[in-house]
C-alpha cells in the first residue's frame, strides 16, 4: 500500500509540486469531511460544506481566468471600468476527475450507501491512484475502494492481458490518433485553404482521432490498473456501434454520463418533480446533465 501511494505522488509530482501539494490537501479534506457527514445529525450541511469547497477549487483552477475573461470583455463593452485579475496558476493534473469522484464519495455517504473510508492510506491510495489520473475513469469509491484490501499476488495471465491492453492502447494513441491528427490539424489550421470535402474528410477523420485518443488512453489506464490487480470502470463500449444518439450517449464515456445521471439528473428530478406541467422538471434536470 504504501509502495502503491508512493508510485501514485511520484507521477503526480511530475506536473510540479504545486499542484501535489493541492490534491494532497483536498485528499485530507475530503477523508475528514466524509467522516463529519456520517456522524452529523443534519448531513446536509456538511455535504453542502464539501461540495462547495470542491467544485470552488475546480472553478479557481480551471474556469476562474475563462469566466472572468468573458466578463471582463462584456463590462468593456458596456464600458464599466472594472477589470478582474487572470491568475497565473498550474493546474493540478487529474483535477477534474479527483473532484467528481470527491463529490460522489461524500454524496454516497450521506445516502448512507457508502461508509466513510477511516483507514486514511487507503482513502488516499484511492484518490490518488495514478492510472486514472490523467483520463478518468469516474470510478465509484464502492466499486474500487473495497480492491484496495484485497491480497494482490501475482498472476501471469493477468499480467499479460494487462500489457495486451497497454498495447492496444498505444496502437490506438500513437498509430490511430496521432496519425490521423496530422491530417486534421493541418485542415483545422487553415481552413480557408481547403475545399467543403476536404472538410468534411477532416471533420470525419476528428471524430475518430478523437475516440482513438481518449480511448487509447483509457485502455492504457485499465491495463497498468489490470496488472496491479485492480479493475476500474469501462469508459467505452464501441460506441461507433451505436444503433441511435442515446445508445451512443450510454456507450460513449460511460463513467461520466452514469456519474451525471446519479449526481446530478436524477436528483434534481428527483427534487423538482413537482413541476408536473408540460414536463418542466424533466427539461430543468437535462439543462444539468
Amino acid at each position: 500500500m504504501l509502495l502503491l501511494l508512493l508510485a501514485s505522488v511520484i507521477f503526480y509530482s511530475f506536473s510540479g509540486i504545486f499542484g501535489l501539494l493541492i490534491l494532497g490537501a483536498l485528499t485530507v479534506f475530503n477523508y475528514y469531511t466524509g467522516i463529519w457527514i456520517e456522524k452529523s445529525e443534519n448531513k446536509n450541511f456538511p455535504l453542502s460544506i464539501a461540495v462547495i469547497l470542491n467544485i470552488a477549487v475546480l472553478f479557481l483552477f480551471k474556469f476562474y481566468n475563462f469566466f472572468f475573461t468573458e466578463v471582463n470583455s462584456l463590462f468593456s463593452i458596456f464600458e464599466i471600468s472594472i477589470s478582474f485579475p487572470m491568475l497565473q496558476l498550474i493546474m493540478p493534473v487529474g483535477i477534474s476527475y479527483f473532484i467528481l469522484q470527491a463529490i460522489g464519495y461524500n454524496v454516497d455517504i450521506q445516502r448512507e450507501m457508502q461508509s466513510p473510508e477511516r483507514n486514511f492510506l487507503v482513502f488516499a491510495n484511492y484518490f490518488l491512484f495514478f492510472p486514472k489520473a490523467l483520463q478518468g475513469p469516474v470510478d465509484r469509491p464502492r466499486l474500487l475502494m473495497p480492491q484496495f484490501y484485497e491480497q494482490k499476488d501475482f498472476d501471469y495471465s493477468r499480467i499479460t492481458s494487462g500489457l495486451r491492453l497497454v498495447a492496444w492502447g498505444l496502437f490506438k494513441k500513437l498509430v490511430i490518433a496521432d496519425r490521423l491528427g496530422i491530417f486534421v490539424n493541418e485542415v483545422y489550421g487553415n481552413l480557408h485553404d481547403y475545399s467543403g470535402p476536404l472538410l468534411l474528410l477532416a471533420g470525419f477523420f476528428y471524430t475518430f482521432q478523437l475516440y482513438a485518443d481518449f480511448s487509447g488512453y483509457m485502455d492504457m489506464a485499465l491495463g497498468v490498473a489490470t496488472i496491479l490487480g485492480f479493475s476500474m470502470f469501462r469508459n467505452f463500449n464501441k460506441p461507433f456501434g451505436a444503433t441511435s444518439v442515446t445508445d451512443f450517449w450510454k456507450r460513449w464515456h460511460i463513467s461520466l454520463s452514469t456519474w451525471l445521471y446519479e449526481y446530478v439528473f436524477n436528483p434534481v428530478s428527483l427534487y423538482k418533480r413537482n413541476w408536473v406541467y408540460g414536463g418542466w422538471y424533466l427539461l430543468f434536470s437535462l439543462l444539468f446533465y
